[in-house]
């Protein structure tokens, strides 16, 4: 089969194009494969982070860059182009209804001038995690415009019906993220972070609201006598003053680690080494990157029951589900986890429990739902 995938890859950073880059290469083992890049993502006023791109990335670069966000004429020449190669199946990697008009442009034009591709949306979100005016709106838009979705949750599938109940979907879980290097000594990893004999939690990713962080700063005050540390590594969003007053509030000073950048792929596995469990206290969500590099790596995480955090986890075998917006509950299920024989059980479990989030049972999805439609 002769696949389009139209998606930002590197070299953008961040997860959307991680996830791009790996479907990339699984696809590539079965099928021919190119992707259709971005040359403007996000406009700079509309970027809150540092850099839109990989520094190790530099000179790679996966696709032809030919769409640019905000100008529709690269919308119709990126359609242009794709109309004059022969795919069989187009893959649109949804995130944000930021997106929906560019994509829904070139998928009409590609209905219009080659109706025999199929078109099929790759969806991360439905609807963003902060609310923007005519979210609803713009993604219908888009999904319209699409022959069927291969969603990574219940809860995202649930979403897309709201939108349209007779939509052809098809549900894969999230892969691992396994093209990272191999796990660390944990005693080195903790010298590395000169945080020798301490019960490390992790908390990896970018600082949104959304996401929890300050629920995480109080229950850090609830156990930090226990000698826990908090590990952070993520660039922060939001403003940082907001924690930085939390910190002060429960003088947690010594209590925690704070990398407040982009942390690059090959420094991933020393993040991963370090930790005893990895916490993921969101609000609201739909799925995760973070928790399938914790499984990759055998990590038991904490999630909340929030959008399909909770389909991943296996509750008090590969961590724990918790309720969100609970310190207490956070702190009581952190503790266990970092009980040594309860650490090693899950780990055990972890094993086993991850060989179902491979990216052959992804592409498996992909192929199946290229033929239903």
């Amino acid at each position: 089969m002769h696949i389009g995938i139209i998606s930002v890859a590197p070299p953008y950073r961040g997860g959307i194009a991680k996830h791009t880059s790996v479907l990339y290469k699984e696809l590539l083992k079965t099928h021919k494969v190119e992707i259709i890049n971005y040359s403007r993502q996000y406009p700079s006023f509309l970027f809150p982070g540092k850099s839109q791109y990989l520094t190790e990335y530099k000179n790679e670069i996966l696709g032809k860059l030919l769409l640019d966000s905000i100008n529709p004429l690269s919308w119709h020449i990126a359609a242009k182009y794709i109309i004059s190669i022969k795919f069989d199946l187009l893959i649109f990697v949804y995130w944000h209804p930021f997106f929906a008009l560019s994509l829904g442009t070139i998928a009409s034009h590609i209905k219009k001038k080659r109706p025999s591709i199929k078109l099929i949306s790759l969806c991360h979100n439905v609807l963003p995690h902060e609310k923007v005016p005519l979210n609803f709106y713009l993604a219908r838009y888009f999904f319209k415009k699409m022959d069927g979705h291969l969603v990574q949750s219940h809860q995202t599938e649930r979403e897309i019906k709201q939108l349209f109940p007779d939509l052809i979907t098809e549900k894969r879980f999230h892969p691992l993220y396994n093209t990272f290097p191999g796990l660390l000594e944990k005693i080195d990893a903790e010298k590395y972070f000169k945080l020798s004999g301490k019960k490390i939690i992790l908390f990896f990713g970018i600082i949104r609201s959304y996401k929890g962080f300050d629920v995480l700063l109080k229950t850090l005050s609830l156990i930090r006598k226990n000698n826990f540390h908090l590990l952070v590594a993520g660039e922060c969003y939001d403003n940082k003053k907001i924690y930085i007053k939390l910190l002060e509030k429960y003088n947690l000073s010594n209590s925690i680690t704070w990398h407040n950048k982009y942390i690059a792929d090959k420094d991933i596995v020393k993040y991963f080494s370090a930790a005893d469990v990895v916490v993921l206290p969101y609000r609201n969500a739909s799925q995760s990157g973070i928790a399938q590099i914790a499984y990759n790596y055998n990590i038991p995480i904490v999630v909340t029951k929030v959008g399909g955090l909770s389909e991943v986890v296996i509750d008090g075998k590969s961590g724990y589900i918790i309720r969100p917006e609970q310190p207490l509950e956070l702190a009581s299920a952190i503790e266990d986890i970092c009980i040594e024989e309860t650490n090693k059980k899950m780990r055990k479990f972890i094993m086993e429990y991850k060989k179902q989030f491979s990216w052959r049972n992804f592409v498996k999805g992909i192929e199946e739902l290229y033929s239903k439609i």
